[in-house]
């Protein structure tokens, strides 16, 4: 994607969002990658679901494809372990509170009286 708008030029980016460029949300990531650059990038995909508009902008700044490539997939697998690792550990670790607690041994005490 950051080819195709680095070879087409910012007229695209002028169609795809109606020809209102920064509108919006993406107002705003232009603004972090203007101020932060490839730090702002790497950021933003942190996030669950990276702003599609960051790789935009920076493709229209001149960065590499290489570059906007490289942080992208060294920050994503940062939000995915650790949603992973939560869903994982937080069962046993909301058992510590009392009132879980108690629900959860009589959802289990339900279920094996259905059994």
């Amino acid at each position: 994607m950051a080819s195709a708008v680095q070879a087409a030029g910012p007229w695209l980016l002028d169609y795809v969002s109606g020809g209102r460029p920064g509108q919006g949300i993406s107002r705003g990531v232009i603004l972090q990658i203007e101020r932060y650059g490839m730090w702002a990038l790497t950021g933003l995909a942190l996030l669950p679901s990276p702003p599609r508009t960051a790789v935009l902008v920076c493709a229209l700044a001149g960065i590499s494809p290489w570059t906007i490539t490289l942080a992208v997939l060294v920050a994503r697998p940062v939000p995915v372990t650790a949603l992973t690792v939560m869903g994982a550990k937080g069962p046993r670790l909301l058992r510590r509170f009392r009132l879980v607690g108690r629900v959860l041994a009589e959802v289990e005490a339900s279920r094996t009286l259905r059994r």
